[in-house]
């Protein structure tokens, strides 16, 4: 009988981070490729990327294979008509597991257990998870209705902190020198053109939150406010959603907490403000392996001596 393999994919908007598992738990290999995020490339590339990753893992057939995605473009776990729309005639569906990429983040820290989740990067959201699996959501709104603690957040809040310093209606702040360099600006009006050229993106300008928080780092007080206040109301939206009974850690992940662990305690000073014995944590493992382990978990393949060895396969790989 051929061995059944499990895919575990964690798939952004821009890029995409698999892994191959045995059914033993050993991972096998690991790949990246084009982003999964459907609403921004459409159905049929996202399908073409995620092939082009699951033959890069596992060449010739794949039928053997159970993926489990962590797609940006869901909010939930895949309903059936999401499913079948996102398999077409390329996959098949009784072998696809879809679930919201902040959900499988968090499989790989509660490994299916009760917890909550914190993601900031280019955006933000909360996810919490009952003991059963129900996921509960938070924050999430996107760049124009608010992702608080986000890098786009933290960025736009840096260029309004450096418009005020340069037309003197507001603190001075390294945050205008860094703009000018950041942006390549010959004078500082013509940031209006780089930033509402259609071209731009949000992910684009998020970028600038690097130099926002480098400058926090180094005592700009202003950058310093933008960065608290920032991870503040992220704390204060996951507090509010897990209040009625918090768990004992908030586990985090993405680009603002990985790169700047210092961000992770100001989260943790501003949780314990509101759930005085929480504390917080980078997730254990990536999403990716999180995307492997909640496909077989589904598929009653998880025991305890296959999570101990892909945990112990873990610190081999660098995910």
């Amino acid at each position: 009988m051929a061995q059944t393999y499990y895919i575990g994919a964690d798939g952004g908007g821009t890029r995409t981070t698999a892994c191959l598992l045995s059914s033993n738990g050993e991972i096998l290999a690991v790949h990246k490729g084009g982003g999964l995020n459907y609403h921004a490339i459409g159905l049929e590339k996202a399908r073409e990327n995620l092939k082009s990753i699951v033959l890069s893992l596992l060449p010739g057939e794949y039928e053997n294979a159970v993926i489990g995605a962590g797609l940006s473009a869901l909010d939930d776990k895949a309903t059936r008509e999401q499913l079948l729309s996102f398999c077409g005639d390329v996959f098949s569906p009784d072998r696809m597991l879809l679930h919201s990429d902040a959900y499988m983040a968090l499989m790989a820290a509660t490994l299916g257990k009760k917890g909550v989740l914190a993601i900031s990067g280019t955006g933000s959201m909360i996810v919490s998870s009952d003991e059963n699996g129900i996921q509960t959501p938070a924050g999430g709104w996107g760049y124009l209705l608010g992702d608080e603690g986000s890098s786009y957040s933290i960025a736009v809040r840096g260029l309004k902190a450096a418009i005020r310093f340069y037309e003197g209606t507001g603190e001075e702040t390294s945050l205008l020198s860094k703009a000018m360099e950041f942006f390549s600006l010959s004078s500082f009006r013509s940031l209006i053109d780089k930033i509402y050229d259609p071209n731009t993106m949000p992910s684009d300008i998020a970028k600038f939150a690097k130099e926002v928080l480098t400058e926090a780092k180094n005592g700009d007080a202003v950058s310093y406010e933008i960065a608290k206040d920032e991870i503040t109301s992220l704390a204060s939206t996951l507090s509010a959603l897990v209040k009625d009974d918090p768990p004992e850690t908030a586990w985090v992940f993405g680009g603002v907490f990985e790169h700047n662990s210092w961000m992770i305690d100001l989260f943790e000073e501003a949780l314990k403000k509101r759930c005085p014995n929480m504390k917080a944590a980078l997730i254990p493992m990536s999403p990716a392996v999180g995307a492997a382990i909640y496909a077989m978990k589904q598929k009653n393949a998880l025991t305890d001596e296959v999570l101990s060895n892909i945990q112990s396969a873990y610190r081999e790989w660098n995910l």
